[in-house]
């Protein structure tokens, strides 16, 4: 996309942009015909804004307005005697440089697809404070929502670019989690990777986990749920069988019940 191209330059706009916090205007892109400035249609009766360039209905960009302090941006744009407010990133605005005045559909159109990207990416930012994900299960998640998948996708990628997708991190930590639950190895990767996490994630969360005593954690569970090895033949069938849904291995079972 466009803005991403520019991702770079884009906080160099917050204090031309927000100023003081207030409302501003842009300056007019200039135009070779003879005409009021911008600035001056703006302050003038609507009914001259909307005939005096190329006709009534004609797209137009009102003005420009930071919000929460310059995190996102406003186009209102007026089309006839309708109004339209595109909710956009800092960084958007940058790429995109929306001014007062005509509109060019190429514009419009981007100013469209930028306002879809940013209320997936706000949308995506509130999914994680409920609880950390990977990639994969977000997409997902924000595609459920109505998101197309090109735009969920470039949404999950800006969110992982700022650090706050570490799927790594995230993948150790939920294999923490069933080691705590006293889960078996297997069970532990099937886990992770239900929840999206790539095979390099995964991997590198298993490895963390060299140092657990898998077979101690089995006979606990043996001791937990059962009270010690089970004098019936056929229970202990089923207790083996109970223990490898847990992820334990036959080798890890049979050393536990030693």
């Amino acid at each position: 996309m466009l803005w991403a191209r520019t991702m770079s330059k884009s906080f160099r706009l917050v204090d031309e942009l927000v100023g003081s916090g207030k409302e501003q205007t842009p300056t007019p892109t200039p135009s070779k015909e003879k005409r009021e400035p911008c600035h001056k249609l703006l302050a003038s009766d609507e009914a001259v804004w909307e005939t005096d360039v190329q006709g009534e209905g004609t797209p137009l960009i009102t003005h420009v307005t930071p919000m929460d302090g310059g995190e996102w941006v406003s186009v209102a744009v007026k089309i006839g005697k309708e109004r339209k407010h595109f909710r956009l990133l800092t960084e958007q605005y940058a790429a995109l440089r929306p001014v007062v005045g005509v509109v060019p559909p190429e514009m419009l159109e981007a100013l469209e697809t930028a306002e879809k990207l940013c209320d997936a990416i706000r949308k995506g930012a509130e999914l994680l404070g409920y609880g950390a994900v990977s990639k994969r299960r977000l997409t997902q998640k924000l595609t459920a929502r109505g998101f197309d998948c090109d735009t969920a996708e470039a949404a999950v990628s800006y969110l992982c670019e700022r650090g706050l997708l570490p799927e790594e991190d995230d993948a150790v930590r939920f294999a923490e989690q069933g080691v705590r639950k006293l889960w078996g190895p297997r069970r532990i990767r099937d886990d992770l990777f239900a929840r999206g996490f790539p095979s390099e994630a995964i991997s590198i969360a298993m490895d963390h986990l060299e140092d657990v005593d898998f077979v101690e954690n089995c006979g606990r569970v043996i001791v937990k749920k059962y009270g010690g090895i089970p004098k019936d033949r056929g229970e202990i069938k089923k207790m083996i069988a109970a223990l490898m849904r847990l992820g334990y291995t036959s080798d890890q079972i049979r050393e536990a019940m030693r």
